[in-house]
């Protein structure tokens, strides 16, 4: 059988958290996530909790792209993680200083890009 014949079609191919390297991808989602927890955040950081249990319970049915896409589309446009704000207006635990509040957001802000570029670099490895 020569190796083309071998090889499983690209459709064909199933994907599982286990198949690739998803450790600095896990590790984004838990420092985002001890992040915004160190300013008792309500809102992202549990739908982040569960994002990360999730991926922690990785099943053969888990599906990985989806799991990636979702964390994409979370990193950028209105209302997603990377439009969010570490502020005292959205119940964080900050004080009411421009600087403060300008400094933590573009920490969150940073580390959303990290969660995008690592979600697109491993959909790129599945071939999404």
């Amino acid at each position: 059988m020569t190796r083309a014949a071998s090889a499983v079609p690209t459709h064909e191919r199933r994907h599982a958290a286990e198949d690739i390297d998803v450790i600095e991808y896990r590790n984004i989602l838990l420092r985002i996530h001890a992040y915004l927890c160190s300013y008792g955040d309500s809102v992202w950081s549990p739908r982040l909790q569960e994002w990360i249990d999730e991926l922690n319970s990785v099943r053969p049915n888990l599906n990985l792209a989806a799991h990636l896409l979702r964390s994409r589309d979370a990193s950028h446009g209105m209302g997603s993680l990377g439009d969010f704000s570490i502020a005292p207006e959205n119940g964080h635990a900050i004080q009411s200083d421009r600087r403060q509040i300008s400094e933590a957001s573009r920490v969150l802000w940073k580390l959303t890009a990290e969660l995008f570029q690592d979600s697109v670099r491993l959909l790129n490895t599945i071939g999404n």
